[in-house]
């Protein structure tokens, strides 16, 4: 049989219309159209300020169906709310959808980072960066510079083995 929106009634189809916010125009709403138009013509016109612009400026308000100022108020027109993202294109959904996901993940980011570090730097990080000339007689260093060639080389071996073993995502101190 007929389906639920094949409008079997005589005037259904013109309340469902209604209901979805879409709804007839007038020939009073195109006279209105027309009357903005030319309006929008005009402004254009006056910027622009080219020869053919006035030229079709006077052709379009030389429309003689068209109502004059006084009975044409766009306060009287119905309004109607109307969604520009409902005439949008699957593509242009998609991707307004991805930058809306983007920025999202930017400011969770921005948030992110103001969180991941509370305190100041770590004990290791203070050592590290700790002038030299305060450092050069502390036990670490003497013990580095008595250190033989063959013992330094083995530590750096020993650091990169360790390294290696933690695999390709490992932290590096520097």
């Amino acid at each position: 049989g007929g389906g639920a929106g094949a409008g079997a009634g005589g005037g259904g189809g013109m309340v469902e219309a209604v209901a979805r916010g879409a709804r007839i125009l007038t020939p009073r709403d195109f006279a209105l159209i027309a009357k903005l138009k030319a309006k929008k013509a005009a402004e254009a016109a006056s910027k622009k300020g080219g020869k053919r612009a006035k030229v079709e400026t006077l052709e379009i308000n030389s429309d003689s169906d068209a109502p004059s100022d006084d009975d044409m108020d766009p306060t009287l027109a119905p309004q109607v709310s109307f969604n520009p993202q409902a005439l949008e294109s699957a593509a242009a959904k998609k991707r307004r959808a991805a930058e809306e996901r983007v920025a999202e993940a930017k400011e969770e980011m921005k948030i992110k980072a103001k969180k991941a570090r509370a305190g100041g730097s770590t004990n290791a990080e203070k050592r590290r960066n700790k002038n030299f000339m305060m450092v050069r007689k502390s036990a670490t260093v003497q013990d580095k510079l008595r250190r033989s060639t063959g013992a330094q080389h083995r530590a750096v071996r020993k650091h990169l083995d360790g390294m290696r073993r933690q695999g390709k995502h490992a932290k590096r101190r520097r």
